[in-house]
């Protein structure tokens, strides 16, 4: 569980959580700002739905050097209302982290951002992102070994998907698969009396 999970799930409240996390911010780390605690406290902002406020963490560490923030800066803009700046943030991002690319080569959690990613243009009237969402979920499903589904239901990036059944359109298959695969790989043994 991550710290900002443990802060949330203790039920504590905000004032004490945000104080927490602009403590840690603040502290340096080598004479730098301690990113890794900024960036949960950025977390936290937005699991509380707190968009604005997560963006502003966001923006401050948003760099050649960590991609992941800007990715998650372009989220939380999306999600703020400002949505074509969000997109083309996130858009930048998938293109320097070649994400469609390293999905292809295998990386679940890659085709998992880049089908968010198209997700949220769909959302935002793209006629022909949605499709683009449905394959790349696809593709995370089968590369990831693991697929966290319960994150899948909760994150709003997906939220496209969801409305729309595809996630759970998705999830029906996969569990088809699964259930064809041990068919295959372990018949049905009948027992005699």
């Amino acid at each position: 569980m991550e710290l900002y999970d443990l802060l949330i799930d203790t039920k504590q409240d905000m004032k004490s959580v945000r104080g927490t996390f602009y403590e840690l911010c603040q502290t340096k780390i080598k004479d730098k700002p301690n990113t890794g605690a900024c960036y949960f406290k950025g977390k936290t902002f937005f699991a509380l739905k707190q968009y604005a406020e997560a963006a502003v963490v966001f923006a401050e560490f948003c760099n050649e050097r960590s991609l992941r923030m800007c990715s998650d800066y372009g989220s939380a803009l999306f999600h703020s209302g400002k949505r074509a700046e969000g997109l083309a943030l996130l858009e930048k991002y998938i293109r320097a982290k070649k994400l469609e690319e390293s999905c292809a080569a295998g990386k679940g959690g890659d085709c998992y951002n880049v089908a968010c990613f198209y997700s949220l243009k769909a959302a935002n009237g793209d006629s022909s992102a949605g499709q683009q969402a449905e394959s790349f979920l696809k593709l995370a499903v089968k590369k990831k070994h693991e697929f966290d589904w319960d994150w899948a239901q909760t994150d709003p990036d997906m939220e496209f998907l969801r409305n729309n059944h595809v996630l759970q359109k998705v999830r029906d298959l996969e569990a088809l698969r699964k259930i064809q695969v041990i068919e295959t790989v372990e018949p049905h043994i009948t027992k005699t009396k």
